[in-house]
């Protein structure tokens, strides 16, 4: 049977099969038999990573222990309220902490600050916030017809546990009610890449029915993160995804164009090659000393 932990973008807590992206929590919410008992437990609630340190929680809701949860990707931890994990997720959480009022603000403040804007403090049922469609960014979840729906591009795509489905043009102008708070809001509207999938692949709005197919060798296989671009065409590449590659700081990458799109892989010694003979074709015209070939070899010249 399964366990009553997945996360909906409105934060009610389902007893589904499918499992999610991305992890959290909100305190102990169930009992000793493992029974949710609660919806919450405090106001701090923390979107974290599958995977830190090799750490391991093992059985799971565990009596006296805080309950797993666990979201479809991290607009949909955003919509319902759990933000960045102030360890696992460092980067992340000091990026809101600058978008909520930089170094004066800690965890206490931003926590409280979202439980406002999560609940209605008199009834305690989940608050929505008013605001134009075309102010919303990209990663925003709004409620219409009693459905959370996903504002992704010219789009907006109808949310479930298992991935995004239905999909209908945007609106181009009237107001939304709008799941997410204010204070996420304005974490997605920065450009910013999380240390966790920000997008389930079903909301590519190209694929919003499957899940993207690469034309790969037979029994190669290959999992699709999506990560948004800044303005400067830079990416961040997942950490699960660096630390699995060894792409650490300062290796060096090739970047191949493909029939699929642009492939990323560590420089191979080949390539490096190739480029230092490149170079050294270009420049050399008889008049190299031995450091000047050894500083074209090491790309010394490159900046």
């Amino acid at each position: 049977m399964a366990r009553q932990n997945r996360v909906s973008p409105v934060g009610e807590l389902l007893a589904t099969p499918e499992r999610g992206l991305v992890y959290g929590n909100r305190g102990c919410l169930h009992d000793a038999e493992g029974r949710i008992r609660r919806a919450y437990n405090g106001r701090r609630w923390i979107a974290c990573r599958l995977r830190f340190r090799d750490r391991r929680r093992s059985p799971l809701m565990a009596p006296g222990r805080y309950t797993e949860l666990f979201f479809l990707d991290e607009v949909t931890a955003l919509a319902a309220g759990h933000r960045p994990c102030a360890e696992c997720r460092r980067g992340d959480y000091e990026r809101l902490r600058i978008i909520a009022g930089g170094d004066a603000v800690g965890a206490d403040e931003i926590d409280s600050r979202l439980h406002a804007e999560r609940l209605d403090p008199v009834s305690g049922r989940r608050r929505l916030h008013e605001a134009s469609f075309g102010g919303l960014p990209n990663g925003a979840m709004i409620l219409r017809g009693g459905r959370a729906w996903l504002v992704w591009g010219n789009s907006l795509l109808v949310w479930t546990p298992a991935g995004y489905k239905q999909r209908t043009r945007r609106p181009a102008g009237g107001l939304a009610e709008v799941i997410t708070p204010p204070t996420l809001l304005a974490l997605l509207r920065s450009e910013w890449t999380p240390l966790v999938p920000l997008l389930h692949p079903t909301g590519d709005a190209g694929h919003a029915h499957a899940s993207p197919e690469l034309d790969l060798p037979t029994g190669k296989t290959a999992s699709i993160l999506t990560v948004r671009m800044t303005s400067k065409g830079q990416v961040t590449i997942p950490l699960e995804l660096r630390e699995r590659y060894g792409l650490g700081a300062g290796v060096e990458v090739e970047v191949l164009a493909t029939d699929d799109g642009a492939l990323i892989r560590p420089a191979t010694a080949n390539g490096r090659g190739r480029d230092a003979v490149a170079r050294m074709r270009d420049r050399a015209d008889g008049g190299l000393d031995a450091d000047a070939v050894l500083a074209l070899t090491r790309g010394d010249d490159q900046a």
